[in-house]
């Protein structure tokens, strides 16, 4: 009797050891690989962008998505100072006219693009009265 107490005892504590020495693994879901970068095209249009506390000036929308920004508004981000007016852009020649100010000048330009390089606010979208 005595020896099936200890070849139980035996089987027990060998069968305890085999449990203990056991690992667990716990796996983690597989990366999320990026994309193929995205191609944004070269046209001027600054955007404010915001990522967290960060905000950043972009070249255009299309340019601070990719950069993993929330676009905020367009032009540049302020930052307490004057901010410098960004280069003239190209205009086509289509002809939308609009009714635009700056100061207590009130025009009418060719389209918006005109408008805006001009410095100009548009107030809307047919010619002054």
């Amino acid at each position: 009797m005595m020896k099936v107490l200890s070849l139980r005892n035996t089987v027990v504590l060998f069968s305890l050891l085999i449990v203990s020495s056991c690992t667990v693994v716990v796996a983690e879901p597989p990366s999320v690989s990026p994309g193929p970068p995205q191609v944004c095209p070269r046209i001027y249009e600054p955007v404010c962008g915001r990522s967290g506390p960060d905000r950043q000036t972009f070249g255009n929308a299309c340019e601070a998505r990719a950069a993993g920004y929330r676009v905020l508004h367009p032009g540049q981000c302020r930052r307490g100072g004057p901010v410098p007016r960004p280069e003239p852009r190209f205009c086509t020649q289509q002809y939308e006219p609009v009714c635009a100010r700056r100061g207590g000048s009130v025009r009418t330009f060719g389209n918006a693009c005109e408008a805006r390089n001009a410095g100009h606010r548009i107030l809307y979208d047919a010619p002054c009265r």
